[in-house]
């Protein structure tokens, strides 16, 4: 005698299941999902504005500042990496260390007051800090033991005071006021394309 089940077991055969319809195709796309790029490309355009007045407010110029004034904080953004050292020396015995050029400027943060101490100290304007001749940057000289907070460009000033002789140690430093927020001064310009150069 086969097995008996219960009521509870038996598949009701007379309900059919109801087949919900597939979407139809539309060469139209979603209105919905169109709407909400667009409300994330406003989003990233006004955080664009925002950032670029930020900058524009605490920009205070472009100095040529000595190695050892530029300090970096080592868990930030990444450890030194030894072999980039060395092929970012080879660059500079091949093509030289091109730091005037606009791509290869080391941002860095700085008080205000700090700033102002140091172009007094170095008989500069707040006018010269502000020249857009490529060749012809200030001297912008700290006291002894002052540590610059730079940004980005960790190996490349190391690789330079590795390569460059003593007299010729320095690298081309863009300053912004500080109180930038931490993401917008990781976005603040910087190539790490050196040599591909670097």
């Amino acid at each position: 005698m086969g097995a008996v089940y219960g009521s509870s077991h038996r598949r009701p055969w007379n309900i059919k299941h109801k087949v919900l319809p597939r979407p139809r195709a539309t060469a139209e796309p979603n209105f919905l999902y169109v709407s909400l790029i667009n409300m994330r490309q406003s989003q990233f355009l006004e955080q664009e504005r925002r950032l670029a007045e930020e900058k524009r407010i605490k920009y205070k110029g472009t100095a040529r500042i000595r190695l050892d004034v530029l300090h970096f904080q080592w868990n930030k953004p990444r450890e030194l990496n030894q072999k980039n050292l060395e092929r970012l020396k080879s660059c500079f015995q091949t093509e030289g260390c091109r730091r005037l050029e606009l791509e290869n400027h080391v941002p860095a943060i700085i008080d205000q007051l700090q700033l102002d101490d140091a172009m007094q100290a170095s008989n500069i304007s707040a006018s010269a800090m502000m020249t857009n001749q490529t060749n012809d940057y200030p001297e912008l000289n700290f006291p002894a033991g002052y540590q610059l907070k730079c940004l980005h460009g960790r190996h490349r000033v190391q690789a330079g005071r590795e390569f460059l002789p003593p007299r010729d140690k320095w690298w081309t430093v863009d300053l912004y006021l500080a109180g930038m927020s931490t993401s917008d001064e990781r976005r603040l310009p910087f190539s790490d394309c050196f040599c591909p150069r670097y």
